[in-house]
């Protein structure tokens, strides 16, 4: 009987771990509709940031569930070849769902036979730098007990995650954008930062 309850609870947690995430469903890389919402975004967030405040402003950047997964499937690719960062091979295209303090981030998985693996990020801000420590992790809606780097070595490999970032962001005009924290909650993340003015020559 033990070996048949043993036996059940493997199978149970296989298929678990081959069901996608109900939350997981990027939109085609394809589609020009959002692709273009996702590049009038990006230009938003330049107004933004170069918006003229008063030195030492501070303010809140809002980013929704929806808009950073509609912009990772479909914009991620071409940003990261400008910044001449190579994306992992083995890993598909990610989406987000942000809850309190943590940003659950889940893409399918190669070495998992392409089932969905997730992982728990949680947004680190320390002096100047920025970065998201990873946490547990699951594959398809089986939560896993062991740290992250475990399952996915690639992700040592991308901006955040392998290594900290400046969190102290500098614009054309020689003026600087502090993050001082990233506030991740259902729905989606604030990220509060802070206008400083140019420096005295």
């Amino acid at each position: 009987m033990l070996i048949i309850a043993v036996a059940a609870l493997l199978a149970a947690g296989w298929f678990t771990a081959g069901m996608t995430p109900s939350w997981y469903a990027p939109p085609a890389a394809t589609n020009k509709q959002i692709e273009q919402a996702s590049e009038r975004l990006e230009f938003r967030l330049q107004e933004a940031l170069h918006k003229i405040r008063p030195d030492g402003a501070s303010w809140v950047l809002r980013l929704s569930d929806d808009v950073i997964n509609q912009w990772l499937a479909t914009r991620l690719q071409s940003w990261l070849r400008g910044q001449k960062i190579e994306w992992p091979d083995g890993i598909g295209v990610p989406q987000v769902r942000c809850r309190s303090g943590v940003i659950e981030v889940a893409a399918p998985l190669s070495d998992l036979g392409d089932r969905v693996g997730r992982v728990d990020l949680r947004p680190v801000i320390e002096g100047d730098t920025v970065r998201l420590q990873p946490g547990l992790c699951g594959v398809g809606r089986l939560p896993l007990p062991i740290p992250t780097s475990l399952m996915v070595s690639e992700l040592a490999d991308l901006p955040l995650v392998g290594s900290p970032t400046s969190a102290l962001l500098e614009l054309i005009d020689r003026r600087h954008v502090r993050i001082v924290s990233i506030r991740p909650s259902a729905g989606g993340l604030d990220v509060d930062l802070v206008t400083l003015a140019a420096p005295v020559p």
